[in-house]
């Protein structure tokens, strides 16, 4: 016995409507997963970009009592302890220093300087020698 389809039916099995249904579905999804993702990305960066704002302005605001300058003060002292360990930096700031008119120049491998002339204990005060623009060029201790 055979079933009876009815004739409308039959029209749509033949056109593949159902096909196109389940592909229409299937499109339907992925542009809603496309829009989601879409929206949660700009949230994300919207609300980064608010939390260094925020982080900015408070780290101004976070004392009133400091300010800042290029002034460098002129009551600087500094131990023969961190003049010598300013010695044995030479080669990062590449300039050369002068220690009580002995000068150790930015060359030098800082290991095989003597530096034994150089009391622990002393007080030293900087002078800063700078050329034309601004550029530190010889640091004297004396």
């Amino acid at each position: 016995m055979e079933q009876s389809i009815p004739s409308f039916l039959k029209g749509i099995r033949y056109m593949g409507l159902v096909d196109n249904a389940k592909e229409a579905m299937f499109l339907s999804i992925t542009a809603t997963i496309f829009c989601a993702s879409v929206i949660t990305g700009y949230n994300v960066f919207d609300n980064t970009a608010k939390m260094n704002k925020v982080a900015y302005s408070m780290n101004n605001e976070l004392d009133k009592n400091m300010h800042s300058t290029l002034i460098i003060e002129d009551n600087d002292t500094y131990t023969g302890a961190e003049v010598r360990q300013s010695i044995f930096q030479i080669n990062e700031g590449q300039i050369d220093i002068v220690v009580d008119g002995t000068t150790f120049s930015k060359n030098l491998d800082p290991m095989a300087i003597d530096v034994s002339g150089i009391s622990l204990t002393k007080k030293y005060t900087p002078t800063y020698v700078r050329d034309a623009s601004g550029k530190l060029t010889l640091l004297k201790f004396s």
